[in-house]
């Protein structure tokens, strides 16, 4: 019985925390956001661990700035506003 109870507690205390990660992180789409609650809920145990695994230190993200010789030389497609546009 004591089994049963401190399982659950677990699963309880794991899911509180990664529900309250997911309401302070930055989602572009919300859309996702709502998916990921409810994974975490509807997967016992497997969903948090694959939520927590993806996650990823912000600090440690690095942005480069391209250069107009840069783009000069990428061959491609343009994109732009959303709109996918072949060269």
């Amino acid at each position: 019985m004591w089994t049963i109870i401190t399982i659950t507690t677990v699963y309880i205390i794991l899911n509180l925390y990664v529900t309250g990660r997911i309401n302070k992180s930055y989602y572009s789409n919300e859309e996702r956001r709502g998916l990921h609650k409810k994974l975490i809920w509807a997967i016992p145990f497997l969903g948090p661990l694959m939520l927590i695994g993806f996650w990823r230190k912000t600090g440690k993200m690095k942005t480069d700035t391209m250069t107009k010789e840069q783009r000069e030389k990428r061959k491609g497609d343009f994109y732009e506003s959303g709109i996918g546009l072949n060269s």
